[in-house]
């Protein structure tokens, strides 16, 4: 399992740093804040998160949420601003958890969203903050995830349950999965991508042409995954609507591999034929030319 520990790298080049304190500029600017504040108070082991609003030459506007002490001092995760129609202020704080016993070892993961038409008295959007919140790590049954670990992730979920999208888009699900699969958390991939969650982007979202490249690649993470049965039933209908696709014959090879190995080699030859032709042969992985041996 994999514990999401990279967006301060994100953070930082939006942020000076000075002592227990952290300034963050805000783009598109929230009212006539253009920077945030977040800093300690409380006692070391012991200590609050808390923020404010800056505006040049006017007194700050304290955020009414804090991040309290919860087995550990709260750290600042992220702070930013999204147009979405209206701008949206989100911080999001987190906290390092440990209970060996229970076998609960992660991250949590806490938003708090305000909205620039509620500037004289902020107040969190609880179902906004919920939709970018959450834990990544182990749990009794197994694990969880924190799908939207990073800026851009968590901005467009945003933005879609803005709209009141109950679910995420073709494009938000496809973004999720390239930043799983650069991360080889396969665990995360068939956790994400259940038959459910399929099923419902197809009814919504039928595969054509135009976005076979994403439930391509929707396959290939299943096929990496070990959910080969998922995968090919997936690829299926991608051959069905774009045949001529060629990285597709070699994502349809691989999960055939293991169950039915003639109709598999069928698919690596053709795969080599068109690279062949395509005089990249040297682009072709090994497994496929062992396979066809």
């Amino acid at each position: 399992m994999k514990v999401v520990f990279l967006v301060f790298s994100l953070v930082f080049p939006f942020m000076s740093v000075i002592a227990d304190e952290k300034i963050v500029s805000l783009d598109p600017v929230f009212g006539l804040s253009q920077s945030a504040r977040f800093y300690y108070v409380g006692s070391e082991g012991n200590q609050t998160l808390r923020g404010e609003l800056l505006v040049a030459g006017k007194k700050s506007t304290q955020l009414p949420d804090v991040c309290e002490h919860e087995g550990g001092d709260a750290q600042l995760h992220d702070a930013y601003t999204v147009s979405a129609g209206k701008t949206f202020f989100i911080f999001t704080c987190s906290w390092v958890v440990m209970h060996p016993g229970v076998n609960l070892k992660g991250t949590d993961f806490v938003s708090y969203v305000y909205s620039d038409k509620t500037i004289r008295s902020l107040v969190n959007d609880k179902n906004l903050a919920s939709s970018i919140s959450g834990y990544e790590g182990s749990l009794e049954e197994g694990g969880d995830y924190f799908w939207y670990s990073t800026r851009t992730l968590a901005s467009k979920k945003l933005k879609e349950a803005a709209r009141g999208a109950r679910q995420d888009s073709l494009e938000l699900s496809h973004d999720v999965v390239l930043v799983r699969l650069k991360d080889k958390d396969f665990e995360a991939l068939k956790s994400y991508l259940t038959q459910e969650r399929l099923d419902s982007l197809l009814k919504e979202t039928p595969v054509s042409r135009v976005n076979s490249g994403i439930y391509n690649d929707f396959g290939f993470a299943l096929g990496e995954a070990g959910s080969n049965k998922v995968a090919y039933s997936l690829l299926s209908k991608v051959e069905a609507v774009s045949p001529e696709r060629v990285v597709l014959k070699l994502n349809i090879a691989d999960v055939l591999w293991g169950s039915d190995k003639v109709k598999s080699k069928q698919y690596y030859q053709d795969y080599i034929a068109v690279m062949k032709a395509q005089d990249k042969e040297r682009l072709i992985p090994s497994r496929a030319m062992e396979r066809v041996k």
